[in-house]
């Protein structure tokens, strides 16, 4: 059983999403402040995390910046509807995706279902390796010519999934649909993933050596030139 951690101030709503994740099969504990989540998140080892980025204690991106440490549990983050500066925000302060309130709930359940399903593949992935990029989906860890990059699950999952198909420039509806598992949404969420794990592997757009941009055609991960 899925075990999921909720952050939410609201009494009423943590209540709701109690039972009604529980009848979804996940395990779900919660905690009404970033606080208790944080502790909670340490103590229990949650296979997921939604934190509702209005916990009144601290602030709410610093403690998303904290669920999402190297290794963590993937963190869907939770702002109000329509509220697409936040939502950017909580994508580069590290969350795996992000999610509108008031909740619906088909589709929070299916994008914890979805996080669930991504993390659990990711253990049964062999090595890769190109060039000194070393990928370890099982360890959820990446080193660089021996250096260990400190990646988010979400830019961790992006780099395996450009990694499994070295060489072949893959789109940006392509990484949305089958990374975000979604075709809806602005696809400047694929491009902060992307601006992200550029400056992870010490590179920009305009002087790459792994992550090469394909203007209007999409993005392709190969071995430098020797």
């Amino acid at each position: 059983m899925t075990h999921v951690l909720i952050i939410e101030p609201d009494a009423s709503v943590r209540v709701r999403l109690q039972r009604e994740l529980g009848d979804l099969a996940y395990r779900v504990t919660t905690a009404g402040c970033g606080q208790d989540g944080l502790s909670a998140a340490r103590r229990q080892r949650p296979d997921l995390v939604l934190l509702d980025l209005d916990v009144q204690d601290i602030d709410g991106f610093d403690a998303l910046r904290k669920l999402c440490a190297p290794g963590s549990p993937p963190v869907i983050a939770a702002a109000p509807v329509h509220d697409e500066r936040r939502a950017v925000a909580a994508l580069r302060a590290g969350a795996d995706d992000c999610v509108s309130k008031p909740f619906n709930l088909a589709m929070l359940g299916a994008r914890l279902d979805v996080a669930a399903r991504r993390s659990r593949l990711e253990r049964k992935r062999p090595v890769l390796r190109i060039g000194d990029l070393t990928i370890d989906p099982a360890a959820h860890e990446a080193h660089l010519g021996g250096r260990h990059l400190r990646l988010r699950p979400r830019e961790f999952e992006l780099l395996c999934y450009l990694a499994t198909r070295e060489g072949r420039i893959i789109s940006k509806h392509e990484l949305q649909r089958e990374i975000w598992h979604t075709t809806l949404g602005p696809a400047r969420t694929v491009d902060v993933h992307l601006s992200m794990l550029r400056r992870r592997l010490g590179e920009s757009a305009t002087q790459p050596r792994y992550l090469h941009t394909f203007r209007g055609v999409g993005v392709k991960l190969r071995a430098p030139s020797p």
